[in-house]
């Protein structure tokens, strides 16, 4: 219980409480736990397999083992906004009533699921959204700050003319955008959505406040009594990600100090 997230800083008895209302289900291949457009009623962890997230038929992300969903319809007494499906190998969860869950959510719990909201902003769409500043260059497309009245996003521009001048780019987007929705992970940059207009595609990003590792690289004053801790914690943290891709055979190319985010509490 303690890897959940949302559940993190609940005490020992809270949670052994929390466990003992909790029932487990299982779900077949492919079998629908949560259908669009209906009543919340349950809020569920993954113990076992995989689920997948869709919105009018289209895939929108992967959820495994630990990841949590049911809870935002929970939250606002709303209607479900996406189908959840069962892995190809099904998958078991444990659920939980809406009562209990609502007996349970305190200020710390509501925080962490208005973030998790704002990074499933399926319905967002790009006149929703309004540019406040360039962010940097990235290999393909620039990428700038942008917010929807709500929350904040980072936002990745690629011009389409340089993907038709480049046929193979093609596949290269299309394989992003299919890796980035299977990630789920607390220390790697969620994809919200794509988007696309007339000249350009869009890939709508969690926003970092703060800035690269290179940068807290360069400007670090070295003192002996702290460097080793810090090598221990950031080469845990880099370990942890590089063995969470590799368990999903995903080979991340690109890790280097220029492509890592540090929060501006860092600095």
């Amino acid at each position: 219980m303690k890897k959940i997230k949302l559940f993190a800083h609940l005490s020992d008895f809270k949670l052994i409480e929390l466990s003992n209302k909790m029932v487990s289900e299982k779900f077949l291949s492919k079998e629908i736990i949560i259908k669009k457009g209906v009543t919340g009623d349950k809020f569920y962890i993954i113990s076992s397999g995989y689920v997948k997230i869709f919105n009018n038929n289209i895939f929108i992300r992967e959820l495994e083992k630990n990841s949590s969903f049911g809870e935002i319809s929970l939250l606002k007494n709303d209607i479900t906004t996406a189908t959840v499906q069962a892995g190809i190998d099904g998958c078991e969860c444990f659920s939980l009533e809406k009562k209990v869950f609502k007996q349970i959510i305190d200020s710390n719990m509501i925080k962490y699921l208005k973030r998790v909201i704002s990074l499933q902003g399926d319905g967002i769409m790009l006149n929703d959204l309004y540019f406040i500043k360039p962010l940097g260059n990235g290999k393909f497309g620039t990428v700038s700050l942008v917010h929807n009245k709500k929350n904040l996003y980072a936002i990745k521009a690629i011009p389409k003319s340089s993907i038709i001048q480049k046929i193979k780019l093609i596949t290269y987007f299309l394989n992003e955008k299919r890796v980035m929705s299977q990630i789920d992970h607390p220390f790697v940059v969620k994809l919200v959505k794509t988007l696309n207009s007339k000249d350009y595609i869009f890939y709508l990003l969690e926003y970092i406040d703060g800035s690269s590792f290179k940068t807290y690289l360069e400007k670090r004053i070295l003192t002996p009594y702290k460097v080793k801790y810090e090598v221990q914690f950031y080469g845990t943290i880099m370990l942890n990600v590089i063995s969470y891709l590799n368990k999903k055979n995903i080979v991340y190319r690109d890790f280097k100090p220029e492509n890592m985010m540090l929060d501006k509490n860092v600095f």
